[in-house]
């Protein structure tokens, strides 16, 4: 597989984020930099995130795929992986991942938590999976981080200080780490 034909999907979190906000348009021009398409929308029904929404939206119109490197936050994390279950993708970085609903309203009615994970289903599906955790994630505990970390044993990166991952501005250790899965990957063209 060549390195043009890798292209990245970026999954933003529940609470009506859009491709505008956080680390998203430092990180959408450090991969574009490197020749790597990416795909960044602002998806529906972004304030509740909900699953019935967003597998068609990845698979019809983000056209994921074998290609693609999934990169989910938050929400969108817990979609990466969920799309993992049923589909092949190239790679993926779950960053602040959960498991359960934590007890919040909007995360059980999001249908993200219904069913059983098909955590074996998840690793098969896919050549490579990163995570990216802050201890002081006020949001998502670090206990639930370390929960999926246990179950899909990732490349797995701690930063300090990083919180929910959405007051910073860059992700520089992002794109060095996806770079770096890719370049050891593919064949050059």
């Amino acid at each position: 597989m060549k390195k043009s034909s890798i292209h990245i999907i970026i999954i933003p979190g529940n609470g009506g984020a859009t491709m505008e906000n956080h680390w998203f348009p430092a990180v959408i021009a450090g991969f574009e930099e490197h020749g790597i398409e990416v795909r960044a929308r602002t998806y529906p029904d972004s304030y509740l995130a909900r699953r019935k929404y967003w597998i068609p939206f990845l698979e019809t119109e983000l056209k994921a795929g074998p290609d693609s490197i999934l990169i989910g936050h938050s929400s969108g994390a817990e979609a990466a992986m969920r799309y993992a279950e049923d589909h092949l993708i190239f790679g993926s970085v779950l960053i602040s991942p959960c498991h359960t609903d934590m007890g919040v309203h909007t995360e059980t009615i999001s249908g993200w938590y219904t069913g059983e994970w098909e955590w074996e289903k998840i690793r098969k599906n896919q050549r490579f999976i990163l995570q990216f955790s802050s201890r002081d994630d006020p949001i998502v505990p670090i206990g639930e981080q370390d929960f999926v970390r246990s179950k899909l044993a990732p490349e797995y990166h701690e930063l300090e200080n990083r919180g929910h991952f959405i007051s910073q501005n860059e992700f520089p250790e992002l794109i060095t780490a996806v770079m770096e899965k890719v370049e050891s990957m593919t064949v050059s063209g």
